[in-house]
């Protein structure tokens, strides 16, 4: 599979800009109604005291996503991704980045968040923040860190990833 970039005949990442000020639930709720889906998609153990944004200032990044091997892990990709130079993106890049560039949500069945602050722990397990796309019906939901994602060619899932900071 290759990555958004690779399909958009980039090589810099999509410029991404957000005000971090807003918090991670508003951020979804307006890339939800931008999409026409119900904010109500937006599982409710996502909230912003469990998934803080890194700053409250204007982030600006130069985000892609990367594909997942097959029957890899969050954890494994995280390592495989950083050790080859990527930055992780956080909850509140991948809702604007979703945001941004809604032709990226058509080409993904899941897009994860994988960074610290994409992590929350709950009864001994992780579980990082994650959008999905099935047919259309899209939202925002967890997935825990240790269980594979790259299961299907055919249903694509990737890693939201961090090329560089825009200048």
């Amino acid at each position: 599979m290759e990555s958004t970039e690779e399909k958009a005949g980039t090589t810099r990442g999509f410029p991404t800009i957000y005000h971090q000020l807003f918090g991670l639930r508003r951020l979804m709720e307006k890339t939800l109604s931008y999409h026409n889906q119900d904010i109500r998609k937006i599982n409710y153990d996502i909230t912003d005291d469990r998934f803080k944004l890194p700053g409250a200032g204007v982030r600006m990044v130069r985000l892609r996503v990367e594909p997942y091997l097959k029957k890899e892990t969050s954890e494994q990709a995280a390592k495989r991704l950083v050790s080859a130079g990527y930055g992780l993106a956080t909850p509140g890049d991948l809702a604007a980045f979703l945001y941004d560039h809604p032709q990226e949500w058509d080409k993904w069945s899941w897009i994860l968040a994988v960074s610290e602050e994409s992590r929350w722990t709950y009864c001994g397990s992780a579980y990082v923040v994650c959008a999905y796309n099935y047919d259309g019906n899209r939202g925002f939901t967890h997935w825990a860190l240790r269980d594979p994602v790259g299961l299907s060619e055919s249903a694509p899932n990737g890693v939201l990833v961090i090329q560089g900071n825009m200048r």
